[in-house]
This record gives structure tokens, C-alpha cells and sequence, in this order.
């Protein structure tokens, strides 16, 4: 089977049990099945939200199957970076808190940047979906943000460091490619899409996207978003 019938599969398998736990959610969040806590309230608008992004990305790889990835086009808008990053964050907090992970946001609250919000979505998806299955239980992952000049225009510089298995020095261009899974400690997971992905959203921003090693080991996964006043 081609690649590009196989993700028209996928994307058309998931679009079913995406409707219908959409359906269940707002029920629930309708509370006509009873009343809910605040945190369990909490929970289920997460739950929405992070199954809107799905439905949003399955339509898109289902476009690009029938060959409309080249003409996807981004909604870009300024606003500041540091809310996206936390509600991304927030998504993710069943999860830290099962595997016994600390998240540490290092975030600057008033840089703003022009981007495509679920564009951004998706990147920070990846690149803390990556962090997690490396970071290893008990792991630490840090999202930073800050002002940089490059080419002497402002950036808004986002970073997702993890302290699990680093990326060799040989392969930190090609694990941007598409399809290329390249190994952290022995260890192949996923599809080798997610970092693809990510760079081709950044660059269509005009920004960058590498890996390096992490100041305490493991990758730090670096992207840059064009200021408001580039």
C-alpha cells in the first residue's frame, strides 16, 4: 500500500470513534447525565479540546493524501506565546502526573509573535509528545521562551528540553526528514511524521527548528516564531 492511501486510511478509520467521543463529551459537559465537580468539568474541556486538534489534524492528513498539503494555508495573527503554551501544557497533565514526570515552564509572559494558533498547536504537540516517551518516568521536561535576534530581526525562541536519551550529533538534520526514524538509545518509536511536520509549520512561519543536546543531557528542540514587529 502507498504511503499517501495508507494515511487516506487512517485519517478516514479515526474520523468514527473521533465523532462519537465528541458526542460523549458534550453530552457529559451538557450535564444532562448529571452534575459535574469543577475539576471533573476541568477534565472533559480538556478532553475537549485535545480531540478538537486531533479532528483538525486528521482532516489534514486526509487533504494531503489526496495531494492538498502544499496549499494548506495559516491564519497567522500576533498574540502572545505563552498562554498556547500553557494550555498545550495543560493537556498533558494526566499524563505527568502518572508517570511521575515534573514539567517546568520557563516562559517569558509578555513576548508576543505572529503564528498560526493551530499550527502552534501541533508543533508543541510533537515536540512534548517526543520529550515524554524519552524523558523515561521520573523525568523532567522544561519549556522555555525568550527574545533572540537573528539576521538582526526579533524572534520569539521556544525550546522543549528532556533529560532521556540524546540525539547523535550525525543525525540531528535528518531526523527532520520525512519518515526517518532515527534511534535514541536503541530505542524506534513512531512514524518519523511528528518532526516533519514541525518543520515545515515553522518554516512556513519564516522561523527555524533544530535539536541539540540539553544543558543537563538528553535533546533541547529549538523552533523561533517572527516577533510582532518583524
Amino acid at each position: 500500500m502507498e504511503r499517501e492511501d495508507l494515511l487516506a486510511l487512517v485519517g478516514h478509520e479515526l474520523r468514527t470513534p473521533i465523532t462519537v467521543l465528541g458526542g460523549y463529551l458534550k453530552l457529559l459537559l451538557s450535564e444532562q447525565s448529571g452534575g459535574l465537580s469543577e475539576e471533573q468539568r476541568r477534565y472533559l474541556e480538556e478532553g475537549r479540546r485535545s480531540l478538537e486538534r486531533l479532528d483538525a489534524f486528521v482532516e489534514r492528513v486526509v487533504e494531503g493524501s489526496r495531494g492538498g498539503v502544499e496549499g494548506e494555508v495559516l491564519e497567522v495573527s500576533c498574540a502572545p506565546v505563552a498562554p498556547a503554551i500553557e494550555e498545550i501544557a495543560r493537556s498533558f497533565e494526566q499524563v505527568f502526573e502518572e508517570r511521575g514526570m515534573t514539567l517546568l515552564l520557563a516562559l517569558e509572559p509578555e513576548l508576543e509573535a505572529r503564528f498560526d494558533r493551530q499550527a502552534l498547536d501541533r508543533v508543541l504537540m510533537n515536540l512534548l509528545g517526543n520529550a515524554i516517551r524519552y524523558a523515561g518516568d521520573s523525568g523532567r521536561i522544561e519549556v522555555a521562551s525568550r527574545l533572540v535576534v537573528a539576521h538582526g530581526r526579533p524572534f520569539v525562541e521556544v525550546a522543549v528540553s528532556d533529560e532521556g536519551p540524546g540525539v547523535e550529533a550525525a543525525d540531528r538534520e535528518r531526523i527532520f526528514e520525512p519518515y526517518v526514524q532515527v534511534a535514541r538509545a536503541g530505542r524506534r518509536r513512531g512514524l518519523g511524521l511528528g518532526l516533519s511536520i514541525s518543520r515545515r509549520l515553522v518554516e512556513a512561519h519564516g522561523g527555524v527548528i533544530h535539536v541539540e543536546e540539553a544543558p543537563r543531557g538528553g535533546s533541547r528542540f529549538v523552533f523561533t516564531l517572527p516577533r510582532t514587529d518583524a
